[in-house]
């Protein structure tokens, strides 16, 4: 290999190297291995002509707004908007050795080229070209282009390496789409936190997310009962009909008792073939959904343990939005397909092969579909914990679902007349059960209970096969069946990422890179953005908007609550990839928004002069600090200081902060408390209360105990 790598892909004369660089170490691990650079030096990979380094994801971001003027430091709505002409990049501290080494690797002189090998898409240019900037090099660069991370496609891609100029529009485009969230969220939660008096989070993917909860909430809220009747009849042979609801009770109750001993005779029997295609394969929303219903996982635990089994080549790359393979995955889906019945649960479950459905190279971005690798044996699956073995069968049953046949049915419905009333029932026969055959054997096996639940509320087939016009049946049972309408239901992390995923969809081109709101690989991270703050909470599998979440968006203009702007956004973001409008058009337009954000949070009146008297003075700006429900807080509408009722420190210990012991850390900074609780040792023990406040206004606790020296 290291032969045909050295006259194929190394152009440079021995003592001379490509340095290439991905975005993450294990990406860099799998190049090395093809490329033949063996030797694991401090931070890179060397051998055959290459150094293969990585970004550790985005080396470096946009800088905060004091990084422009110390006064920024304080919110005060009077400075915004905050509009960086240009905009300064730092570099994230905790990577700074890193990128340090990265940016020395990119300046060698014995480098005389550079392979942009981070992932094939918006963000990974973004990610590459900010590192390169900062690197100051002027080093040729060249891309590496890649939909699949198999072995044959990786030789192929460093053999055919792409003029970078190619994706300077790609890379603009991420620039621009970075600087246009900073903008909106920035100046939005500062301008809507200073008019409000307390602490508002605003982003353009999180506040539409946070609007459908609240509106969801709010439907279930509002929702009026309505009750409605009807009559069922019971002919005692499986057939069940039943009139249309009807508000008339007492006309129920009559017609019940009038067809009681009699006949109901088949008047008119309607069917409609109806053909259901199986399945895609998964990209990672659509997993993270079928997960969640089925086991109950979030969204967010889902993606870690997709990353360990990514890791650990177990499958493919993990955060991608496509749904299809490559030409040059065909092999692998068959060997896969060949593969699966010799996994525990699956001997029986096969697929015809139908291949080609899942083949399509112009639907696949960044990554191809999740898949399992051919590291997967059935060895390796039962030595993985249970939690990532179900997720693994997921995977597998899809690949026998997606490359299954259609399942064919017939939607039938039955109307009878009794007492010269009108009942119908409906069904379902299935003509062909195509790959609905390998998804009831794998509920039926890993997934009983769900399974059951399913089967109840299907209707047999066989009482509708035998079924002809003119058929006479008994009425052997006869009620009144009361009907209630039901409330819309919570979201569920299932519901929310498909409401997320197709959020304002009709808004969106054709052919844009991102629908819907976030990417696959950010919208877990939303979510849990937004229990953080306090305005989501997890009950169970269900996802309710808080108190705190439905009083921000309840402040938030329409503009930032609906999709429609992410919508707009990525419209305007292709054609600026594409070479049809100019980034500084796009900006523009950006900075007209987000100054009238700003305009919007002027007009919210001054909030009223605090009653009472205060618990002490702020230590931030020396201003009054007043009790609030669920907080002690700054008057001052532009400070950021505030002490929480309820945090994770003293919930920890079993504690509430009190108004006596908030003022005793404006004064003195701790507090003596004697009932601290223990959950541990289950008992309450004595220590001091610390409060450290921060240059931006955040809390740090700590305790002390009496017995301690000083």
């Amino acid at each position: 290999m290291e032969n045909m790598n050295e006259k194929k892909n190394n152009p440079f004369p021995q003592g001379f190297f490509t340095l290439v660089i991905t975005e993450k170490p294990s990406v860099a691990k799998q190049f090395a291995g093809v490329l033949g650079a063996y030797t694991r030096k401090d931070g890179w990979y060397e051998g055959n002509g290459y150094l293969i380094s990585w970004c550790l994801g985005h080396l470096s971001e946009l800088a905060a707004p004091e990084v422009y003027d110390p006064k920024y430091k304080q919110w005060n709505i009077s400075d915004l908007p905050i509009l960086p002409k240009p905009f300064l990049m730092v570099t994230d501290g905790d990577k700074a050795e890193h990128a340090a080494m990265l940016y020395e690797q990119m300046n060698r002189p014995d480098v005389k080229l550079i392979v942009n090998a981070c992932d094939a898409g918006r963000e990974g240019e973004l990610i590459f070209r900010n590192a390169y900037a900062l690197s100051k090099s002027t080093i040729p660069v060249k891309r590496l282009w890649l939909s699949s991370m198999e072995e044959d496609a990786i030789q192929d891609g460093f053999a055919h390496l792409k003029p970078s100029e190619e994706f300077d529009n790609l890379g603009i485009a991420a620039r621009c789409r970075a600087e246009a969230d900073w903008l909106v969220g920035i100046n939005g939660s500062r301008a809507f936190t200073s008019a409000y008096g307390e602490r508002m989070s605003v982003g353009r993917v999180q506040t539409p997310t946070l609007s459908m909860l609240a509106k969801r909430e709010k439907d279930i809220a509002g929702h009026k009962v309505k009750e409605s009747w009807s009559v069922k009849i019971d002919t005692g042979c499986g057939l069940i009909l039943e009139t249309k609801p009807s508000d008339d009770r007492t006309a129920c109750s009559q017609l019940s008792a009038r067809c009681e001993n009699k006949t109901v005779t088949i008047t008119d029997i309607r069917k409609r073939d109806t053909r259901n295609d199986p399945p895609l394969l998964y990209d990672l929303t659509t997993l993270q959904r079928e997960a969640n219903r089925y086991y109950g996982f979030p969204a967010q635990a889902t993606l870690d343990l997709l990353q360990k089994l990514y890791l650990d080549k177990l499958i493919t790359y993990p955060r991608s939005d496509s749904r299809y393979v490559t030409h040059d995955m065909e092999f692998s889906i068959y060997r896969l397909i060949k593969e699966i019945p010799n996994f525990d649960g699956f001997q029986s479950m096969t697929s015809p092969g139908n291949v080609s459905r899942v083949i399509d190279d112009q639907k696949v971005s960044d990554h191809t579909a999740i898949l399992p690798t051919k590291q997967l044996t059935p060895a390796v699956f039962r030595e993985r914990s249970a939690e990532e073995q179900h997720l693994l069968r997921l995977l597998l049953l899809r690949v026998l679902e997606s490359t299954s046949q259609e399942a064919l049915l017939q939607e039938k419905e039955v109307t009878g007349v009794c007492c010269g009333e009108e009942f119908t029932a409906h069904g379902k026969i299935y003509e062909q059960m195509g790959y609905l055959a390998a998804r009831q054997q794998f509920l039926d096996r890993f997934l009983p209970d769900y399974s059951r639940e399913q089967q109840e509320e299907r209707i047999s087939p066989e009482r509708f096969r035998s079924v002809k016009t003119g058929d006479k049946y008994p009425v052997e049972e006869v009620s009144v069946e009361s009907h209630r309408s039901s409330p819309p239901k919570h979201y569920t992390e299932d519901t929310l990422l498909r409401a997320m995923q197709n959020a304002e969809s009709k808004s969106f081109l054709p052919d844009v890179e991102r629908t819907g709101l976030g990417t696959p690989a950010t919208r877990a991270g939303i979510i849990e953005k937004l229990i953080r703050a306090g305005y989501v909470q997890r009950n169970k599998k269900h996802l309710l908007c808080t108190e705190d979440g439905a009083s921000l968006i309840s402040r938030m203009p329409e503009t930032l609550c609906s999709a429609a702007l992410t919508a707009d956004w990525e419209n305007h973001l292709r054609d600026v990839e594409a070479g049809t409008l100019a980034s500084s058009e796009f900006m523009a337009e950006i900075q007209k928004l987000t100054g009238e954000i700003v305009e919007e949070a002027r007009k919210v009146p001054p909030p009223k002069k605090p009653k009472g008297l205060s618990v002490g003075c702020c230590p931030l700006c020396g201003e009054p600090v007043m009790e609030g429900e669920k907080l002690f807080y700054c008057v001052r509408r532009d400070c950021r200081f505030a002490l929480w009722k309820e945090n994770r420190f003293l919930t920890a210990v079993g504690k509430e902060l009190s108004r006596e012991m908030a003022a005793d850390l404006l004064k003195d900074g701790a507090t003596h408390v004697t009932d601290f609780r223990s959950r541990k040792k289950n008992r309450s023990f004595i220590a001091d209360l610390h409060m450290h406040v921060e240059e931006d206004g955040k809390i740090r606790y700590s305790l002390s105990f009496p017995n301690e020296s000083d």
